[in-house]
């Protein structure tokens, strides 16, 4: 080859691969302004989605009740915009690495590497995507069919619950908890039914997962399903609802929640006390509430008083404490029990009604106060004997009158009883 065609030869190279330099270069400008464009938009778009969701106020959910809130919206409209964003940053990058490739002249390599992979696993993916066709209908058909036979079992419900439909068989304290569990069972049956036709469950690895999950649920959920049962148990039985005064073992409070599988109390300190369902279950539970609006639930105080005293009198004071303790109801009248006779004294309880069984603590601390007072009024001094003979003569523990505060004693001399 002479000189001056090597020389043209050369330069027409250079000329090309300046040129082609150029158009890369100008390529990645105009990828890095896409990629620029593509982060602008997607953060305008994610203030104004912000702006509408926290303007709009309330979260996606079903009447009253809000499934997702407000804040996990806008989590959730951040995590999609990142997601686009990064896959339209992705794609673009891929184009630019197919066109430098054939730019640079290794286009047969950026088919070999680059385009018929992708060509290949997109080709894959839409076969995928017509043959899951038909279990994408069948999955749908299930889902309506589930969704429908819940609203009709909530409508039913809540029929039941608010009195315009009464069941023999099933009472209105009972209608949501059993809604739910109805509920429950029947997205688990759609479940099972749904499960053949989701994407993948003929596979070992999503057998071999099912297998592992199925064990760590037998082996960690002993306790919760026990629970679980004692829940049921005791919403069935009505033993007890929200808003009762019980007594379960040794805690006394009222209850703030039946859950599924613990019951929530708050005592009368205001101490929040949680109950496992299945230690309820092994313990003994006093509701004062369950006869409080029929007719009252007793409201009892106990007093030892020495044999000295005539009990006639004794009953007498008791009775008229009772009466004058406010929230006590007249209808039934108060009665006293001698319920023992011991060595030095005799054991009196004066019983009492009361409809506010949540003041019971408030109501028999009135009852005591109210007792003090009456026998302070007629003189009659609550002593141990054992106290009296220790004290030998010494000045009474009747308290002295002071205005405004306790009645004055009556003439004459105090007893001493226990």
């Amino acid at each position: 080859m002479a000189f001056g065609d090597l020389k043209r030869e050369s330069l027409r190279l250079i000329g090309v691969w300046a040129l082609r330099s150029l158009g890369i270069l100008v390529l990645s400008l105009l990828v890095l302004r896409i990629l620029g464009r593509v982060g602008a938009w997607s953060e305008s778009l994610r203030t104004q989605l912000d702006g509408w969701l926290r303007k709009r106020g309330r979260g996606l959910g079903y009447r009253t009740v809000e499934v997702l809130s407000v804040e996990v919206l806008v989590q959730l409209n951040h995590s999609l915009l990142v997601a686009l964003r990064a896959i339209t940053s992705v794609a673009v990058l891929y184009v630019w690495v197919v066109v430098v490739g054939a730019l640079v002249g290794q286009a047969s390599r950026v088919v070999d590497y680059f385009v018929r992979p992708v060509i290949g696993a997109v080709a894959a993916l839409g076969a995928s995507l017509l043959a899951f066709v038909p279990n994408l209908v069948s999955l749908g058909v299930i889902f309506v069919v589930a969704w429908f036979v819940t609203r009709v079992v909530g409508q039913f419900a809540d029929a039941v619950s608010e009195g315009r439909m009464k069941l023999s068989w099933l009472h209105a304290d009972l209608a949501s908890p059993t809604k739910r569990i109805v509920t429950f069972g029947i997205w688990i049956v759609a479940l099972v039914m749904g499960h053949p036709y989701l994407p993948g469950s003929e596979s070992r690895a999503f057998q071999g997962v099912a297998v592992v999950f199925g064990v760590l649920i037998s082996l960690g959920s002993s306790s919760v399903v026990g629970n679980a049962l004692a829940g049921l148990v005791l919403t069935y039985s009505r033993s007890y609802k929200p808003g009762d005064r019980v007594k379960i073992g040794d805690v006394v409070g009222d209850v703030v929640d039946l859950g599924p599988f613990n019951t929530r109390l708050r005592t009368t300190k205001d101490e929040e006390v949680i109950v496992p369902n299945a230690v309820v279950m092994g313990a003994s539970v006093v509701n004062y509430s369950s006869f409080a609006g029929e007719g009252g639930v007793q409201v009892s105080a106990k007093v030892t008083i020495g044999y000295d005293a005539p009990w006639r009198t004794v009953h007498r004071l008791l009775v008229t404490a009772a009466e004058r303790t406010p929230d006590l109801l007249a209808t039934p009248s108060p009665y006293v029990l001698q319920t023992s006779l011991d060595d030095f004294y005799v054991s009196y309880e004066v019983r009492a009604y009361c409809d506010r069984p949540r003041e019971l603590h408030l109501v028999s601390a009135a009852l005591n106060q109210s007792i003090q007072d009456t026998f302070f009024a007629e003189g009659v001094e609550i002593c141990s004997p054992h106290y009296e003979a220790f004290r030998d003569g010494n000045a009474s523990t009747i308290p002295k009158a002071k205005t405004g505060q306790e009645p004055p004693p009556a003439p004459g001399r105090p007893q001493h009883h226990s």
